[in-house]
């Protein structure tokens, strides 16, 4: 590939050669938001894996390289949803990386005491920073 000089501003960032901005964007951690539906399940049900279970997966995420930067319900649901932006390492693939983790002994530690049935479904979005985006 031909080296085009440029000069861009990225994330506060300097870049002044096209390898520069590919190599800038290939280190990046790649985010994904995950949005959880619970089924019918009551509100101490979500409440117990948002209290218990999540702050559990913080403390074994890391040693998957998953990167929690917060978690959320949504104001006034009417579906008992849980929200997670989370990233991986640039170049991996987060589903790979999540079906390692939900194999791993960490992740049944974590949901001990938690009746996985009560998630009917996760629905995954990765995302794709503007250019003035605050995230890194």
């Amino acid at each position: 590939m031909r080296e085009i000089p440029l000069t861009v501003l990225v994330d506060r960032k300097l870049i002044e050669t096209t390898s520069q901005l590919t190599q800038f964007y290939n280190t990046r951690r790649q985010r994904e938001l995950l949005n959880f539906a619970f089924t019918n399940c009551t509100k101490e049900a979500l409440d117990f894996y948002r209290e218990q279970v999540y702050p559990r997966h913080l403390n074994s995420f890391p040693l998957f390289g998953i990167e929690a930067h917060g978690f959320w319900t949504a104001k006034e649901d009417v579906e008992q949803r849980f929200f997670v932006l989370a990233s991986y390492a640039a170049g991996e693939e987060p589903g790979e990386v999540v079906r390692r983790y939900m194999q791993s002994a960490e992740f049944a530690a974590d949901i001990s005491g938690f009746d996985l049935s009560d998630i009917i479904g996760v629905e995954s979005t990765i995302l794709i920073p503007s250019t003035r985006s605050p995230l890194e």
